[in-house]
């Protein structure tokens, strides 16, 4: 027996959707949306307790499949990044590359009222590129503004997982959890199983949600009485299904070691969810579970 959890960032901070398993069967569903900072409400580019409220869960959580970079590397480019690109196909723009570490230690630097001020992410686009630089590329890569919108979520997961080490937190892309899915937890095809359309379109929602109403069936039909309260300001449909795609893999790592979890790491894909996986700068495991 075993609670587990799907965690997708969202605007207002983060949308998580737990589930309760007994004999690997869900048996209990439940769906949150924690918006918080220490005064008690969230603020763009600010530093928040939102993550840490997520997974304040009593029993406490087995397996955590949260959709945020874990472990950044100094250069910036990661393995699993451009594995989850190869696999995803047509669907391959939705992995933003994540920045460089140096771009994590930038922010962590800054005030809450420097965060605000323009000219952040200049700063930050800097240091990318700073810290990718090579011989033959020497300006480096610059830095998305879709990566740099990522940073504060990034640092929050960051600050969680320094402050307790150990916890079973994995990092999951649910464009990579749906094609997985899709392809009945085998391999994946990138001509046939990434989703055929952009999740934010009426076409990408209903192929989303044929798909979790197979995999989760009753519960997730009954979760979705929620919606009212959980999509609107602070989430979009688009998150509760992606949190609902982690979900999916949280289930599978929770089956255990030897279960059907894989882990794009550029080395292999993973059977048993090892410390194999590359370090990143911060000695977190960069690998993309699905």
């Amino acid at each position: 027996m075993a609670w587990i959890a799907g965690v997708d960032g969202c605007k207002g901070g983060w949308i998580a959707v737990y589930a309760f398993l007994k004999d690997d069967e869900i048996t209990d569903m439940d769906c949150r949306v924690a918006v918080c900072n220490r005064k008690g409400k969230r603020t763009k580019h600010d530093l928040s307790c939102a993550f840490e409220v997520v997974m304040k869960h009593d029993p406490p959580l087995n397996a955590v499949a949260v959709d945020m970079p874990i472990g950044l590397w100094e250069k910036g480019k990661r393995d699993c990044d451009e594995a989850a690109q190869e696999v995803l196909g047509k669907r391959r723009y939705s992995v933003f590359p994540a920045p460089a570490a140096g771009v994590l230690d930038l922010y962590r630097t800054m005030t809450p009222e420097k965060r605000k001020q323009r000219g952040t992410y200049d700063l930050a686009n800097q240091r990318n590129r700073e810290r990718t630089g090579t011989g033959k590329e020497e300006h480096g890569k610059g830095l998305s503004r879709q990566s740099w919108a990522l940073v504060p979520k990034i640092a929050e997961v960051a600050s969680y997982l320094e402050a307790n080490p150990g916890s079973p937190v994995y990092e999951v892309h649910p464009e990579v959890s749906f094609a997985a899915m899709k392809a009945n937890g085998g391999a994946i095809d990138p001509k046939r199983h990434p989703m055929q359309f952009h999740k934010a379109t009426a076409g990408g929602s209903i192929e989303r949600r044929e798909l979790l109403t197979r995999v989760f069936e009753g519960s997730f039909q009954k979760l979705e009485g929620q919606l009212p309260k959980l999509v609107g300001k602070h989430a979009a449909l688009d998150d509760f299904y992606d949190a609902l795609a982690c979900l999916w893999t949280a289930r599978r790592i929770q089956k255990g070691t030897e279960g059907p979890a894989r882990a794009l790491c550029g080395v292999k894909d993973l059977r048993k969810l090892s410390d194999s996986a590359p370090k990143g700068a911060d000695g977190l495991p960069m690998r993309i579970v699905y």
